[in-house]
């Protein structure tokens, strides 16, 4: 298979729209070098398996969620030597008629500050209990330890961000005696003094908790797809790569490098809880990619967004190419699609 620049962004039509409706010629520059140049090849499968297959990781593990566990866990616990990986995340859970809906802790902007003083206070009241509240790298990442809970079966906060949880509620209606610590875990939530801060701030609370895990694995693993360069600013893909002993370099690193670089096998990550923070810097990357592209001088490339996997190969350029995509209808149907796939 030839080797070529693979793009994982998840919202580049979103992205690419509120710049055109914003008046940005940024905007109208992508949308004709993408009709011109660009083909649907295969359809998308949700940010974390999308992000596995990238690494050619897909295929060696049950599940996108068990695989990422233990990849976090490793670099998250110094002392990851219990049999279940247990994850406490906190979350902020909103009733709809007969529907609630999820927002991840990524989405609630939750600082380390905030995270260890909600964690000191679970620790504190349950002190004479064998287990403990911890946080990870990251202060979204929480972790339920020494316990002797089961696990409950779920898909992880990030995956379910925005999304009714009719089925997933009914998955998780057997959890014992861990829906008591969560309902416990609730109230005590709903005192918290973070939360009435948060507020006070017109930012959404952590009501919740979300508990979900797997079996830990010693299993090691190695990248199919090894590329010669990464690039992203998300977490997720920085400990993936880090596990796998892969060089990476931050997005706000790839200022000052052409695409040239990195055409033949370089693999580009945006993280899509953050896209839109770094609006102006992605802009600049994408006229350079663009550019590139139109210029003949990047042949091969896969852009993988919710819409789908989109294609540039050499037969792109030749007039009875005719799989092109037109850009209006993909914007359309992400306009359609709206929160419901991540």
């Amino acid at each position: 298979m030839s080797r070529e620049l693979v793009i994982l962004f998840p919202d580049f039509f979103s992205f690419v729209s509120e710049g055109k409706r914003s008046g940005s010629n940024f905007s109208r520059s992508c949308e004709s070098v993408f009709t011109s140049f660009f083909s649907y090849s295969s359809p998308y499968e949700g940010y974390e398996g999308e992000l596995l297959d990238v690494f050619g990781l897909k295929d060696e593990w049950s599940s996108a969620q068990s695989f990422l566990i233990n990849i976090l866990a490793r670099n998250d616990l110094e002392d990851n030597d219990e049999n279940v990986i247990l994850r406490a995340d906190p979350v902020y859970l909103k009733a709809d008629q007969n529907r609630v809906f999820l927002f991840d802790g990524q989405t609630l902007a939750i600082d380390k500050g905030e995270a260890e003083e909600i964690l000191g206070e679970l620790n504190d009241l349950y002190s004479d209990e064998s287990f403990y509240f911890t946080m990870g790298k990251k202060p979204w990442r929480w972790y339920l330890r020494r316990s002797e809970y089961n696990t409950p079966e779920g898909d992880s906060p990030l995956s379910l961000r925005g999304s009714p949880l009719e089925v997933a509620e009914t998955e998780r209606q057997n959890m014992g005696e861990l829906k008591t610590l969560l309902t416990e875990v609730q109230m005590i939530l709903h005192a918290s003094s973070i939360n009435e801060v948060r507020m006070g701030r017109n930012v959404l609370p952590i009501n919740s908790l979300w508990f979900w895990g797997c079996e830990r694995s010693s299993r090691n693993y190695s990248c199919k797809n090894r590329k010669s360069i990464l690039i992203t600013n998300c977490d997720l893909a920085q400990n993936i790569a880090s596990d796998a002993r892969m060089n990476w370099i931050d997005l706000e690193a790839f200022n000052g490098i052409e695409f040239e670089d990195v055409k033949a096998d370089g693999l580009i990550i945006i993280d899509p809880t953050e896209f839109e923070s770094r609006r102006s810097f992605l802009e600049k990357m994408l006229i350079n990619l663009f550019t590139h592209i139109k210029a003949g001088n990047l042949r091969r490339m896969r852009l993988i967004t919710r819409l789908g996997h989109f294609r540039v190969t050499p037969l792109s350029r030749l007039k009875f190419w005719k799989r092109r995509v037109a850009f209006l209808d993909a914007t359309n149907k992400q306009s359609e699609l709206g929160d419901q796939l991540f």
